[in-house]
C-alpha cells in the first residue's frame, strides 16, 4: 500500500510539473513581453539597400527567452519614389515545449509611402513562404498601416506613431490570425542610428480563444 502511494504521488508530481512547464511556455493570456530588434543596413549601390536584423522576444512576465529571427533583406526603390520593393529571408526558432523548432520564411514586400495632413504613412504588403518543422507547409498575407509624424528638435529627430498589423492565412481562406497594434516613438540621432521604443498590443487567434500579449519593445538600427 506504501508502495502504490508513494507511486502515486510520484506521478502526481510529474504531472503537475509537466502542467506548470506547458503553461510557462504556452504563455496566458495578459502576458508581459519584452521583445528587442538589432539591425544595420547600408546602400550596396544606387536604388538598392541590403539589411541584415536580429529579435529576441521574452515572455512569461519578460523573464524566459521564447522566440528569435534573424533577417537579411534587399531592398530596391528605383521604380517609383513611393514604392519600394523588398526580397527577404528570416529564419525563426521558437521555444516548443519538448525543444527548440525552427521555421523558414522566404518573404516578398511592396511598400508604398504617402504623405497625408503632414504625416508619413506606409502600406507594407507582406506574402511570406512557411517551412515550419513537423508542420505543413503554408503561406500567409500580412498587411501593416502606419502613420508617422516627424519633428525636429536641433540634431535629434523625434518622430511618434501609430500602425495596425493584420495576420491573413492564406491556407484557410484568408482567416485573420493575428493582429499587432503599435504606438511608439522613433529617435534619429547622428544621421546613422535610429532608436525606437514602442508598445505593442497583439492578440492572437489559438484553439481556444483569442489570446492577447503586452509587449514592450526597443529597436536599434543602423545605417550607412
Amino acid at each position: 500500500m506504501k508502495i502504490k502511494r508513494g507511486f502515486i504521488f510520484i506521478c502526481a508530481l510529474a504531472a503537475a510539473g509537466l502542467m506548470l512547464s506547458s503553461r510557462a511556455l504556452a504563455y496566458g493570456s495578459g502576458d508581459f513581453q519584452y521583445w528587442n530588434t538589432n539591425g544595420i543596413e547600408w546602400k550596396a549601390r544606387k536604388d538598392w539597400k541590403v539589411a541584415l536584423g536580429e529579435e529576441l522576444r521574452f515572455g512569461g512576465a519578460a523573464g524566459e527567452l521564447h522566440y528569435q529571427h534573424t533577417d537579411i533583406d534587399a531592398v530596391y526603390s528605383g521604380i517609383a519614389p513611393w514604392l519600394d520593393i523588398k526580397a527577404g529571408y528570416r529564419h525563426i526558432f521558437n521555444k516548443g515545449k519538448k525543444h527548440w523548432e525552427y521555421e523558414n520564411a522566404p518573404n516578398f514586400n511592396a511598400i508604398v509611402k504617402f504623405d497625408v495632413w503632414g504625416f508619413k504613412v506606409s502600406d507594407r504588403s507582406r506574402i511570406e513562404y512557411r517551412n515550419i518543422e513537423d508542420k505543413k507547409n503554408n503561406w500567409r498575407y500580412r498587411n501593416q498601416l502606419k502613420a508617422r509624424f516627424s519633428l525636429r528638435f536641433e540634431k535629434v529627430e523625434v518622430a511618434p506613431y501609430l500602425a495596425d498589423e493584420i495576420f491573413l492565412d492564406c491556407s484557410n481562406r484568408g482567416e485573420l490570425t493575428r493582429n499587432r497594434l503599435y504606438s511608439g516613438i522613433e529617435l534619429g540621432m547622428f544621421k546613422h542610428i535610429v532608436v525606437d521604443v514602442y508598445y505593442l498590443w497583439q492578440t492572437s487567434k489559438g484553439k481556444s480563444g483569442w489570446v492577447d500579449y503586452n509587449v514592450l519593445g526597443t529597436k536599434l538600427k543602423v545605417s550607412f
